[in-house]
């Protein structure tokens, strides 16, 4: 543990001075507990600098991380990782993903049932979102589009489907091939 010096700027303290217990952590190593710093500026005027950053301020926390527990959540999540890349993410000219493409995505992730089949996320170099499933006899992608609509390519054995649909999919069936890949809503 070692003691840092910081010179206060703010809440109308000018040239204050405060002692800061500061911890190294090796980050190549598992954490043990999580630390959540708290900013009190309750009384910014009235509690003295060393009150106001005690060794109270960072408290361990005995909460694991909070994890994907289904495989929606996963895709869910791959598709909010998304929204941090820029444009050119793929090093060849890509567009920067389209926020409302994984909106949608996500929406579409989320009415599927439990017992459905869970596509994969993946970006088209325009920035649209792909939803898609491959295995041995059937493959699919799903394009969402920023104007509600989703484009599809649905294959099953010599079986192909094709098409685009508008998003809202409240109270309807899904296209032909869908089903028969495994999407359940």
């Amino acid at each position: 543990m070692t003691e840092t010096v910081l010179a206060m700027a703010g809440f109308g303290h000018s040239g204050m001075t405060a002692r800061v217990r500061t911890v190294a952590i090796d980050l190549s190593e598992e954490v043990p507990a999580l630390f959540s710093v708290r900013l009190r500026a309750e009384k910014p005027y009235g509690a003295t600098v060393a009150e106001e950053f005690s060794s109270q301020t960072v408290v361990p926390l005995d909460a694991p991380m909070p994890q994907p527990r289904t495989k929606a959540d996963v895709s869910v999540a791959a598709l909010l990782d998304f929204r941090r890349l820029d444009a050119d993410w793929d090093g060849c000219g890509a567009k920067k993903p389209n926020f409302e493409s994984i909106r949608f995505a996500r929406e579409f992730v989320r009415k599927l049932t439990s017992d459905s089949r869970i596509p994969t996320p993946t970006l088209h170099a325009n920035g649209n979102v792909l939803l898609f499933v491959n295995d041995h006899d059937s493959y699919g992608d799903i394009e969402f589009y920023d104007d509600s609509r989703i484009g599809y390519y649905i294959c099953q054995g010599n079986r192909e489907w094709s098409g685009e649909i508008a998003f809202g999919l409240g109270g309807r069936q899904l296209p032909g091939g869908f089903s028969e890949i495994g999407f359940k809503i």
